[in-house]
């Protein structure tokens, strides 16, 4: 009995595998593609941000070389208008500052 009954399902037990299988692939693939491009707004954003505040660092270190300004008043600059620490607003400085360094 059990046999009869499993051969008069088997094709749409086997048709509703399929199915179930394919609804998975898709929802997995809509699922992976929205994060995908969530993840990838996000680092671009990021990396937008950095790249945007370094040119900014960069600007600043210039320009008050051109007006002979110290070093000393060019880190003060930038932790006051960058908030960085006086050990990165240094580094920045030897970055940029350093007409041989560009």
């Amino acid at each position: 009995m059990c046999d009869a009954i499993r051969e008069l399902f088997a094709d749409e037990l086997e048709e509703g595998v399929k199915r179930g299988v394919q609804l998975g692939k898709e929802q997995g693939l809509e699922q992976g593609l929205k994060q995908g491009l969530q993840q990838g707004l996000e680092q671009g954003l990021q990396q937008g941000l950095e790249q945007g505040l370094e040119q900014g660092i960069r600007a600043l270190i210039l320009d008050n070389l051109e007006e002979r300004k110290t070093k000393e008043q060019i880190t003060a600059k930038l932790v006051k208008r960058f908030e960085l620490s006086p050990e990165n607003a240094e580094t920045y400085f030897n970055k940029y500052g350093n007409p041989t360094a560009q």
